[in-house]
């Protein structure tokens, strides 16, 4: 989630950082959660960076971290 909240300005839209993450999610060590698991996420993902949550909160509150 560091990744995508350094990638978020004011003008990011959320199907770039939809296009982000699907490409996150490939690269081994994130492919458990897959495509389907962005795509159902990523209004919810897009929200909490809007709201400057903390990288860690987002993750646990998404169930993608240990």
């Amino acid at each position: 989630m560091q990744h995508a909240k350094d990638y978020m300005t004011s003008t990011t839209t959320q199907a770039e950082l939809e296009e982000l993450l699907l490409g996150v999610v490939q690269q081994p060590g994130f492919d458990v959660l897959g495509p389907a698991w962005v795509r159902d996420n990523i209004e919810m993902i897009n929200h909490f960076l809007e709201e400057e949550l903390d990288p860690h909160q987002i993750c646990s509150a998404l169930g993608a971290c240990e």
